[in-house]
Parts: C-alpha cells; sequence; structure tokens
C-alpha cells in the first residue's frame, strides 16, 4: 500500500479468503480508513483461529493496537511476556521495554522514552499497574508515581494525568536532559526528535 503522507507502514495486499494471508497470525482485513480509501491487506490478527504465534514463548495480545492505530494497521500482535519492572523506565525504539511498547524520544518527545504497555476496558493493567486516560497517555498502564513526593527520574514529574491516577510526564527543562541533546522551546517538557526547536 503506497502511503503518499510518507506515515504509517507498508503492507500487503491480500484477496480475502481462508488462504489469503500464509504468514501465522495474520489475516485479510480491509483496513486503512485513515487514509480516506480502505485496502484488503494482510493485517495482524494472531488469535487461534489464524495460527497464534509462531515464535516460542510468545504471547497472542488481542488487543494490541486499539490506541496504535489498530483501525488502520489492525489488532492482535504476537510479542514476548511483558517485562512489568520496565514499565516506567527508560527504553529506545527497539530495546528495555520486552512486551510492552517504547513511547520513545525519537518517536514522541519523551525524555530517554518510556516503557508502556497498552490498555482499555477489555485490556487491564497488571496489578500495582494504572490505566491512564489523558492525552498523551491515554490509552496505556504506567506505574503510579507521588505528586507530593515527586519520584520520577531526571527529565519528568510526577502530575496527574486522570482521575485518581498519576504518571512521571514529560518535563525536559534542559537540552541536557534528552538523548538527542535537544529539549523542544515550546515548554511541554518534550524533546523535539527532529532537533529543531531545541533550547538555546
Amino acid at each position: 500500500m503506497p502511503d503518499p503522507d510518507n506515515r504509517g507502514i507498508c503492507m500487503a495486499t491480500c484477496t480475502p479468503g481462508p488462504e489469503a494471508c500464509a504468514r501465522q497470525g495474520y489475516t485479510c482485513k480491509s483496513l486503512g480508513p485513515a487514509r480516506g480509501a480502505e485496502k484488503n491487506v494482510c493485517a495482524p490478527d494472531c488469535n487461534e483461529a489464524h495460527g497464534g504465534c509462531g515464535e516460542t514463548g510468545w504471547i497472542c495480545d488481542p488487543y494490541a493496537g486499539v490506541f496504535l492505530g489498530g483501525a488502520t494497521f489492525g489488532f492482535g500482535r504476537c510479542q514476548p511476556p511483558l517485562d512489568t519492572v520496565a514499565l516506567g523506565g527508560p527504553c529506545r525504539i527497539t530495546s528495555g521495554c520486552r512486551g510492552g511498547f517504547c513511547l520513545a524520544e525519537s518517536l514522541v518527545g519523551y525524555p530517554h522514552g518510556l516503557c508502556a504497555e497498552e490498555c482499555g476496558p477489555f485490556d487491564p493493567c497488571p496489578d500495582d499497574l494504572q490505566c491512564t486516560g489523558g492525552g498523551l497517555f491515554t490509552g496505556f498502564c504506567f506505574r503510579p508515581c507521588d505528586t507530593s513526593a515527586d519520584d520520577c527520574r531526571a527529565g519528568t514529574r510526577c502530575e496527574s494525568v486522570g482521575a485518581s491516577v498519576s504518571a512521571c510526564i514529560p518535563d525536559c527543562t534542559t537540552n541536557a536532559d534528552c538523548l538527542n541533546q535537544c529539549c523542544h522551546l515550546d515548554g511541554t517538557g518534550l524533546c523535539d526528535p527532529r532537533r529543531i526547536l531545541c533550547m538555546m
């Protein structure tokens, strides 16, 4: 599927049918309403009817993708078991967040990245984590923080992000708070992944 806006991902086209997608854990779906024209593509769908997960030890999260473009890219992803200890910690796109989703500095500007996990009404968080519901954090599990103690790491601060929910939010104040040495000058506390609008 070509992407005229240079955003998103390329996906193999298909003709709906039981053998439409040879790859295990994928099925032919009509997706892409965000692009303005739906296409039949082989999209993630790892439930047992479509082969489950091929990687030994990995599990199927049938709700994965709900808050990360699922309507465009599909739901149901195979992933390693979630490392709950890593949640809330720093991460990069390909490391530091096994089984979760990294809100990477290079993608969203979170200083040093933040390891999170998708959540929702049918996809609850592990017992000691909270499902947030505001702004950048909508639909992600976070380890709660203490607003009175502000027990967050450097480049972040503890703040309420929903009803009775607190999380460490971006709070870079100098370029040194960011891996790419570029704290966005708009005052949001985010780093600038493009390294264009840096603080002086």
